[in-house]
């Protein structure tokens, strides 16, 4: 009796479900529904798909189909068995879901007419196998949500039931939920009108298309309007209203942002609302006309009215990490359907006409794409169904690339915020910020940030190397300071608080592969001098002369820097500084390298190639400054 092919339609999901609690041999605890449906079935339980669940979770979901399950509270727990006998085939669960749904329609039909309305009259006629519509209230705004984002044919909006009479009065919220729901149903109408080379769609007839697209009337009161082209025109960025003699047309936008539709739409002189046309109750339309079904469950919103075929996709390459995720963000939304993550390079080349090249602002490690993807939630969500990986957009399509950097800031203020108070909580430093913001900044490149960073490998032979050159800078700066306080050589017992105090992170020399401080700062003699007993190490900057060039010729062009750029080249690279008493020592030997600079065009754009590289090295520890007083501050922060 088992089924190993999941439904494709709402009569085979409400069969499964049938055969699965007969099955069952008594009821089934609401809580283990899908766990037995797995057991069942073998494969998962995806209501989702073809019921629209609400706030009131999948036990008042099941309380609409009540001709098929029977929810019972036995011992303060939830209990679902079947409604129907046993004896019961797949054709007579087919006829009873009609009746129960003809019966339903024409209750709903009733309530409306007491009421004094007729929206809910001529919806009531339609074929059985459509769904109904409940009182307008209820379903004429959410169908196009529900049943868009998972594009599924068959999805059965929020009908009905027990308590369908017992409807609370909607808020502003609620109000402005419905008026995007409905916009976004609207934008699905004209995207298939595009499809076909339809053209604009008359005002006059976009009630009826409506209605055969979504089942539900095009009832613009629910979103607190009182006319269709009133209610359009609060949306000139998802439609273009057009005025044709004494009609309107609509069509999508031709740009991706419409500044000049939006003008047009605001000057364009008011007109009093079309004359109603009579609702005629549409006939069943053809399956091309719905969408195509979907495999994975609740995709996010519905896509933005600008398509490829209309606006045309931006044709430049992202020029940085921001441009990127709005282009991620953009074609998510633009894609009809989940989009599999192997096919991810491809629709991006076909909709902007360029490559992905993730590799240029994302960090791809041995986890592939995915894993670089899953370390950007607030844009991409990465999801698996049936075996195969998907990506959503995680962002809402009504948003701006404005409003998704102020998200980005957020979320990555809140992945630093997260990842100082876990090394704060360990007294590690596992993801030292002064070490990975020279490397990042350089490109542009994003590194690999996120809830994991603390569960990264082991190192590999070179970064023990790269970390050393990084926490010998940040102790260079530390003796710099010193230096211009006149503070003289610092105790290496106090090195470590001094750091720490700087930079707003612990001098763990350890991870560059020493045991101890003293013989870490030994390995950098070109940078940094130890000096004294084994129980008072003291360490200072190391001097300049003739011993210190033979020591370190690889350090001569950085000494040789000219006069006019030696502390940058200090700042930012590391560079060795003159100590006081040694200032007119060195004063003769600059002299005669900036005459020799002068005299030697080869040698004077070295100096200003060196110049220009001490600079931008400097540009990086400012920035690597900022960055970490910012996290010592959100670190305090967190403390109080």
């Amino acid at each position: 009796m088992a089924q190993k092919k999941p439904p494709s339609n709402i009569e085979e999901f409400l069969w499964c479900m049938h055969s699965m609690l007969v099955s069952a041999g008594g009821p089934v605890k609401l809580t283990s529904l899908k766990d037995q449906w797995l057991k069942f079935h073998g494969h998962k339980c995806n209501i989702e798909r073809f019921l629209v669940v609400g706030e009131g979770g999948i036990g008042a979901t099941l309380k609409r189909i009540p001709h098929v399950v029977k929810l019972v509270q036995e011992s303060g727990a939830t209990f679902v068995k079947a409604a129907q006998s046993a004896d019961l085939d797949q054709a007579g669960l087919i006829e009873e879901d009609k009746r129960y749904r003809k019966e339903l329609a024409s209750r709903n039909a009733a309530k409306a007419a007491a009421m004094g309305t007729s929206k809910a009259a001529p919806a009531s006629k339609a074929a059985p196998a459509a769904a109904p519509p409940a009182a307008p209230a209820t379903t004429a705004a959410p169908a196009p949500a529900t049943a868009e984002p998972a594009v599924a044919e068959g999805k059965r909006p929020a009908e009905g039931g027990e308590n369908n009479a017992e409807k609370k009065p909607r808020n502003e919220q609620e109000t402005a939920m419905l008026g995007r729901m409905l916009m976004q149903g609207v934008v699905r109408v004209l995207q298939n009108r595009a499809k076909n080379n339809q053209g604009a769609l008359p005002l006059a007839d976009l009630e009826t298309e409506f209605k055969e697209l979504w089942k539900v009337p095009f009832n613009v009161k629910e979103a607190g309007e009182t006319d269709a082209l009133s209610f359009l025109r609060k949306w000139p960025a998802k439609v273009e209203l057009q005025k044709d003699n004494d009609s309107w047309k609509l069509a999508l936008p031709k740009k991706f942002a419409v500044p000049t539709a939006a003008k047009s739409v605001a000057l364009a002189p008011a007109e009093p609302p079309p004359k109603a046309t009579p609702e005629v109750p549409p006939s069943t339309p053809p399956p091309a006309a719905a969408p195509a079904a979907a495999p994975p469950a609740a995709p996010p919103a519905v896509p933005p009215a600008p398509v490829p075929k209309k606006g045309g996709p931006p044709s430049r390459p992202p020029a940085n990490i921001e441009d990127f995720l709005w282009n991620m963000h953009s074609l998510l939304h633009a894609t009809e359907g989940p989009l599999e993550l192997e096919k991810l390079r491809e629709q991006y080349q076909k909709h902007f006409g360029h490559k992905c090249n993730v590799e240029r602002f994302l960090v791809i490690g041995e986890g592939g794409i995915g894993a670089t993807l899953k370390r950007i939630p607030h844009v991409v969500t990465v999801y698996t169904e049936s075996g195969t990986n998907y990506i959503k957009a995680t962002m809402a399509a009504d948003i701006d690339q404005a409003q998704l950097k102020e998200e980005d800031k957020r979320y990555r203020l809140e992945i630093q915020s997260r990842n100082a108070a876990k090394a704060a909580s360990v007294g590690t430093s596992k993801a030292a910020p002064a070490a990975k913001a020279p490397a990042a900044s350089g490109e542009g490149k994003r590194a690999a940030e996120g809830e994991n960073s603390a569960e990264k490998k082991q190192r590999t032979e070179t970064d023990p190397v790269t970390l050393g050159r990084m926490l010998i800078q940040g102790v260079v700066r530390v003796l710099q300071n010193r230096v211009k306080a006149n503070k003289g050589a610092l105790p290496v017992s106090d090195l470590e608080r001094e750091f720490e105090e700087l930079w707003g992170v612990p001098f763990n020399y350890k991870e560059a592969g020493e045991g101890e401080a003293v013989s870490f700062l030994r390995k950098w003699s070109a940078k940094v001098e130890v000096f004294g007993e084994p129980d008072a190490w003291m360490v200072q900057l190391a001097k300049r002369g003739p011993t210190a060039a033979k020591s370190a010729p690889a350090e001569a062009p950085a000494k040789a820097a000219p006069p006019e750029a030696p502390g940058a080249a200090a700042d930012a690279a590391g560079a060795t500084t003159a100590s006081p008493q040694d200032g007119q020592a060195a004063a003769t030997p600059r002299v005669a390298n900036a005459a020799a600079a002068a005299s030697d065009p080869v040698l004077a754009q070295r100096l200003t190639d060196l110049e220009q590289k001490a600079n931008g090295a400097l540009e990086v520890m400012r920035s690597l400054l900022k960055q970490q007083e910012a996290l010592v501050a959100e670190l305090h922060k967190l403390k109080s």
